[in-house]
């Protein structure tokens, strides 16, 4: 039985001062949860967040917003999707690609030094002297040709 309004205080959570830092207990489709409370709050969109990350937690008009990660510094960035990306390092699906592991939609890889697959290569440059090199199908018979010279059909083994 509560006797007086400091048994009562001592019941009721503290709030969390005007800056803290909060642990994040889970994300919600609108919001992050925070480990004082189960309410979701917004955060900065320009940065991913996860679970059991400690995190920087302003109030602001009211209520409390999660402002960015805390802890040591990364290392590396790296990007979950790159939707535009006309020159990657390492990529699947390239225009131009310095390691394409799979370049299924490369049209014209010219940057592609180190190429395993490509199914849609019309020309590649070659990593060894910078000649461009160009491919043919015609009734079934694979050629190519190196810089301006002549073509050269591949017979088959």
């Amino acid at each position: 039985m509560i006797e007086n309004e400091q048994q009562l205080a001592e019941l009721i959570p503290a709030e969390p001062p005007e800056q803290t830092i909060a642990t994040i207990a889970s994300i919600g489709t609108s919001g992050i949860v925070l480990d004082f409370g189960e309410k979701e709050y917004s955060c900065n969109q320009g940065i991913k967040f996860s679970v059991g990350q400690r995190v920087l937690v302003e109030k602001r008009s009211g209520t409390y917003v999660v402002v960015c990660p805390i802890g040591a510094p990364i290392t590396e960035l790296v990007a979950d999707k790159a939707t535009y990306a006309d020159n990657a390092g390492t990529a699947e699906t390239a225009t131009t690609a310095t390691n394409a592991t799979n370049a299924t939609n490369a049209t014209n890889a010219t940057n592609a030094e180190n190429a395993e697959i490509s199914e849609m290569a019309k020309s590649i440059r070659s990593p060894i002297n910078s000649q461009k090199i160009q491919f043919n199908v015609s009734g079934g018979v694979l050629s190519y040709r190196v810089g301006s010279s002549s073509w050269v059909a591949l017979q088959n083994a």
